[in-house]
């Protein structure tokens, strides 16, 4: 599992194309067109379960911290929009605000180790309306060598940022089931 792996010499994607990349969790070899579809379809199921996939106006706000991030939703909502002939997303400096699952991991420790209630918001997809949240480290990379993007400034530093990484690198599984149980942990460890 882990990070993928990427310039899979020889393996062919389900379309017959050489594969970009191999899907540590699926095991799928993905060429281009497919590895993008993937991430879209991963961002447009999340949008629908936390209800922001409607015909009205979708601003996504981006800053040096989830420019990769941004993209992808971006991108993701404006491929939907035009099938449902609905405005397009804009960038704007309020809106949602798309985080990959190393930095809401990174929040979610952060708030409960900190009591930090501003955290807290961020790391809950449910409050903060992150479509961007089941994106891994390694599928936002990708996507940014992709579309020639350099990879975002860190966000995390110190032993949570550390912890952060090394869960949603290598235990994806676990970085799933961190999101499920915010909410109990939250009722042990009232946040401010």
């Amino acid at each position: 599992m882990g990070n993928g792996t990427v310039g899979v010499g020889g393996l062919k994607c389900k379309c017959g194309k050489s594969a970009l990349i191999l899907h540590p969790a699926s095991g799928q070899p993905l060429c281009k067109k497919h590895f993008l579809r993937y991430i879209y379809k991963k961002v447009l199921r999340e949008s629908a379960k936390l209800g922001i996939l409607s015909c009205n106006k979708i601003t996504i706000k981006i800053d040096k911290f989830n420019q990769i991030e941004a993209r992808i939703v971006a991108e993701a909502l404006k491929d939907w929009a035009k099938r449902k002939s609905c405005p397009l997303p804009e960038f704007d400096e309020r809106g949602i605000y798309p985080l990959s699952s190393e930095k809401v991991v990174y929040l979610a420790l952060r708030a409960f180790y900190e009591l930090d209630k501003y955290s807290y918001e961020l790391a809950n997809p449910q409050l903060s309306k992150n479509p961007a949240y089941t994106l891994l480290p390694f599928e936002v990379a990708v996507y940014a060598k992709i579309r020639g993007m350099q990879p975002s400034n860190e966000y995390g530093k110190g032993p949570l940022w550390e912890i952060a990484l090394d869960v949603t690198t290598s235990q994806t599984t676990e970085t799933y089931n961190v999101f499920k149980i915010l909410d109990n942990l939250k009722l042990l460890f009232p946040v401010a």
